[in-house]
């Protein structure tokens, strides 16, 4: 295998493992209740998640119907935005590891090259980015006599770091080169290379000798 190629599977093996990460996190902060703490004018925090939120034993607890029914929109679009972000990213890595796997002059058609995959991985990076509006709710950041502010919580800087491996995903798969074949493919065909320079040089060897014996038999 050429230099190049082994530096485009290593790049395209880490695009694929912080790819996973960033879908590992997405997922986190969806199970979390915790993206951000609603502060009270005493200062108390009370976590609030995009599905869910913390009961007074700490213990989380799904949004409620009645929390739902008062959604303003941004709740809507924080959620959605949530769970799509990690299904592109998860869609996007099968993806691009089918083509890490496959791909070679036979599958130059595979994709329509980077087109597909690159949309979905900016498609992640755009919802998960959009999962901050929840930010604007007017039902958990609103001010009022029992809520002074939010800020973020361990959830929103998990987010924030999906985010950003989603873009730096985007970015090395964009500009990475793409693998001409897998290892094992390369391997593979040069060990049926060589088996088969091998068999002709053996014959050419034996008919060579054949007609040496045949041309002095002749001879005497």
């Amino acid at each position: 295998m050429d230099v190049s190629n082994t530096c485009a599977l290593l790049v395209r093996t880490l695009t694929l493992l912080l790819l996973l990460y960033s879908v590992i996190l997405s997922t986190m902060v969806m199970s979390s209740c915790h993206f951000l703490s609603a502060l009270t004018p005493t200062g108390e925090p009370h976590g609030v998640g995009i599905t869910s939120f913390e009961l007074e034993n700490g213990q989380c607890s799904p949004h409620t119907s009645f929390i739902t029914s008062h959604y303003n929109g941004m709740e809507n679009i924080a959620k959605v935005c949530g769970y799509v972000a990690p299904s592109v990213g998860a869609l996007a890595g099968v993806l691009i590891l089918v083509e890490c796997c496959l791909r070679s002059s036979n599958y130059e058609w595979f994709c329509n090259g980077k087109c597909f995959p690159c949309l979905l991985l900016v498609g992640a990076v755009t919802c998960q980015g959009l999962t901050f509006v929840l930010f604007q709710s007017e039902l958990f950041c609103g001010q009022s006599d029992t809520i002074d502010k939010c800020i973020m919580d361990t959830a929103a800087y998990r987010s924030v770091q999906a985010t950003i491996c989603y873009f730096i995903c985007f970015i090395l798969y964009l500009c990475g080169r793409t693998p001409t074949a897998t290892a094992w493919v390369k391997l593979q065909k040069g060990g049926m290379g060589d088996t088969t320079t091998t068999t002709t040089t053996a014959v050419v060897v034996a008919t060579t000798k054949k007609k040496k014996s045949e041309k002095s038999s002749n001879n005497n």
